[in-house]
C-alpha cells in the first residue's frame, strides 16, 4: 500500500490519483474542410418533352390503328404507318437521353460517369492537356481531355453547360482557350 499523500488524498502517487500511468496527450491530425462538389450535369428537362410526345405519338398511333383496322383503305394503313415510324423515332430519342451523364466538380477532379464507366481528371494539373473547340452556345462546341496512349476523352454540351463548366475550368486552368474548329 503506498503512503498518504500530505495534501491528505489517499492513493495517489506520481502515476495519478488512481494509480493509473497517464498517457500523454494524443494530438488529433488537422483535416481541411473537403472542398464543395458542384454537379455540372445537364438538367433532364428535354428528356420528359420527349417522354410527353412519345406518349402522345403512341396513343394517336393506336387510335390510327384502331380506324386502319375498321376500314383498311390505302390511306389509313399509310397513315398508320407513317404514324408508326413517328412512334418509333420518339422512342429512340428517348431511348437515347435515358443514359444519364453524371459530372460533378470537386476541388480540382473533375469526375465524369457515363455508360457505367468513370473518368476522373485533375484539372490543376497543368501537365495534362485540355483543349476547348468551338465557343458555348455553337453546336460543335467541345471540350477535349487527352489521356497518354489513349484517345482524348470528348465533353459536349450533352453532358455539360458550356458556359457554367467553363467558369468552373478555368478557375483552376486560366490558361486554356477556345481553339477555332
Amino acid at each position: 500500500m503506498t503512503p498518504p499523500s500530505p495534501e491528505g488524498g489517499e492513493g495517489s502517487d506520481a502515476r495519478g490519483p488512481t494509480g493509473a500511468a497517464l498517457a500523454a496527450p494524443v494530438a488529433m491530425p488537422v483535416t481541411a474542410p473537403a472542398p464543395p462538389s458542384i454537379d455540372l450535369s445537364v438538367a433532364p428537362g428535354g428528356r420528359r418533352v420527349v417522354a410527353f410526345l412519345l406518349f402522345a405519338c403512341a396513343v394517336v398511333t393506336v387510335a390510327q390503328a384502331a380506324v386502319a383496322y375498321a376500314d383498311p383503305s390505302a390511306l389509313t394503313l399509310g397513315l398508320a404507318g407513317v404514324l408508326v415510324a413517328l412512334t418509333l423515332g420518339c422512342w429512340r430519342a428517348w431511348a437515347r437521353r435515358t443514359t444519364s451523364t453524371t459530372v460533378a466538380l470537386t476541388g480540382s477532379h473533375l469526375e465524369i460517369v457515363r455508360h457505367g464507366s468513370r473518368h476522373v481528371f485533375d484539372l490543376a494539373d497543368t501537365r495534362s492537356p485540355v483543349d476547348v473547340l468551338g465557343l458555348p452556345g455553337d453546336r460543335s462546341w467541345r471540350v477535349l481531355f487527352h489521356r497518354r496512349g489513349l484517345a482524348p476523352y470528348v465533353l459536349d454540351a450533352s453532358m455539360v453547360d458550356p458556359a457554367e463548366f467553363l467558369r468552373a475550368l478555368h478557375t483552376h486552368r486560366p490558361e486554356v482557350h477556345y481553339r477555332p474548329r
